[in-house]
Order: C-alpha cells, then structure tokens, then sequence
C-alpha cells in the first residue's frame, strides 16, 4: 500500500510542477498573447504561483515521509 502513496506524491508533484510552469507562462506572457493578463489580475495570478510552489513543497515532504 506505500507503494500506491508514492505514486500519489509522485504524480501530485509532476502534475503542480506543470501547473507552476503554466502559471509562470500565464503571467509573463509566453507565446499565447490571447491569455495575457490584466494588470488587476497579477495579484491573481501571483497567488496561483505562490500555492503552486506550497502544493509542490507539501508533495515534496510527503514523499521524504515515505521513503524514510
């Protein structure tokens, strides 16, 4: 059964490694100008970055926990 919570943290962190890097894309513009944001929406958009990297340090310390 450890094996399948490794996985979970495993696969949570690659998944919110992928959604921080479409955060950071969304927010400095990247190569799709047509999602560009407002600059009401940066507050937005930096909280989005900032619980990505707490979502990814939480999987992160998950897998340290099981491989212990």
């Amino acid at each position: 059964m450890q094996w399948l919570h490794l996985m979970y943290a495993g696969l949570g962190t690659v998944v919110f490694s992928l959604y921080l890097v479409m955060d950071v894309q969304l927010m400095v513009g990247g190569r799709h100008h047509h999602s560009d944001l407002d600059p009401e929406e940066y507050v937005f958009a930096a909280l989005n970055i900032y619980l990505d990297i707490i979502e990814i340090f939480f999987f992160i310390l998950q897998l340290m926990g099981l491989l212990r």
